[in-house]
């Protein structure tokens, strides 16, 4: 794993500061990576757990139904990692937003 290291601005006021939590990934992580339309972004961003097939622009990776994905938006920004459903019009269900957090498989 590799570490990336990012300059953030401090935020101004609260809605950048909310947003800022989003930014930094610290550690590279190797779940495959779905690209989102600007749309689900804006409805990630305000809280929204559920990521439609249609929002889906790019998918770089293997996923596997079932397993972790990361959620990224157009301009390669972190939104959130969630469990892939290839069967249903719901693709991504969140289960996080912190781009650091870690996840262990049972």
């Amino acid at each position: 794993m590799s570490i990336k290291k990012q300059a953030i601005k401090k935020p101004q006021n609260n809605r950048q500061l909310k947003s800022s939590f989003y930014l930094l990934m610290q550690v590279e992580r190797s779940y495959p990576r779905f690209t989102v339309t600007p749309k689900a972004e804006a409805s990630i961003l305000r809280g929204h757990p559920w990521i439609y097939d249609a929002e889906i622009l790019t998918v770089e990776g293997t996923p596997e139904n079932g397993n972790l994905v990361d959620i990224l938006s157009k301009k390669g920004r972190y939104l959130g990692t969630g469990f892939l459903s290839e069967q249903s019009k719901i693709r991504v269900r969140l289960i996080s937003r912190n781009a650091n957090a870690r996840f262990v498989v049972i």
